[in-house]
């Protein structure tokens, strides 16, 4: 929660978002989309991880990109 905390302070929450793709392997899909961001300009990379299970699709991971050089 802490991690959260730190990035709502600098980059806000999560706004708008596009659909990029999606990306098929034998054992999981990927779903990208362009995040944007309330106090921050310019676009993020999320991506969501899906497998099927016993016939219903489970979330592996989440996240989004907000590396960022360091001055």
């Amino acid at each position: 929660l802490k991690q959260c905390e730190e990035y709502q302070l600098s980059h806000g929450y999560f706004g708008d978002r596009e659909f990029i793709g999606i990306t098929r392997h034998p054992e999981y899909v990927n779903v990208l989309w362009k995040q944007r961001m309330t106090k921050a300009s310019g676009e993020y990379l999320a991506t969501l991880t899906l497998v099927q299970k016993d016939g219903e699709y489970q979330v592996i991971r989440c996240w989004v990109d907000m590396w960022a050089p360091r001055k």
